[in-house]
């Protein structure tokens, strides 16, 4: 920021474009930036003009709407986004046995022994789909193990159709 007084004059976009990237922990995916959203990644398209011009608007700049999107093309560059049809990185996202559901995180590294993080979401993870769904162990499911007794009989098809599902 370059102060006149009490007047913010100009926003450093650089800086601005750094510090964006930090808090949201932008990341390269592809074509467009992406952002952690609290629970999971998402395209980060409209949410960094939208922080870039809620700060201008809050340091009383003259142009918002530029600096919004000078911010979103600088922190483009910082992160070195590929032009379209570039390579894509499928070993970096979503690549962790980890599912993100409203509750909280399902570690899926051991199968037999999935681990629950209840309220914990981790960028780290790089997940970018969200399960709409609570995470409960305990949940009785005699329902649906009835009907899919009873229309798929052979255990050995039950437990394929059901790994199908899962993919």
């Amino acid at each position: 920021l370059t102060r006149i007084g009490s007047r913010v004059r100009a926003l450093d976009s650089y800086r601005l474009s750094a510090s964006v990237i930090e808090e949201t922990h932008a990341r390269w995916r592809h074509d467009p930036a992406w952002i952690f959203a609290r629970k999971y990644y998402v395209p980060a398209g409209p949410w960094i003009s939208a922080i870039g011009l809620q700060v201008a608007v809050a340091f009383e700049q003259k142009d918002p709407d530029r600096i919004g999107k000078n911010v979103a093309g600088t922190v483009a560059t910082m992160l070195g986004v590929a032009p379209k049809g570039g390579p894509f990185a499928k070993n970096y996202w979503d690549a962790k046995p980890k599912l993100a559901l409203k509750n909280g995180t399902l570690d899926l590294t051991n199968r037999a022994q999935p681990v629950f993080y209840p309220g914990v979401w981790n960028p780290d993870d790089r997940i970018t789909w969200l399960i709409m769904s609570d995470w409960d162990p305990n949940a009785q499911r005699a329902v649906a193990d009835q009907f899919l007794a009873s229309s798929v009989p052979d255990v050995g098809q039950r437990h394929r159709r059901l790994e199908f599902h899962g993919f």
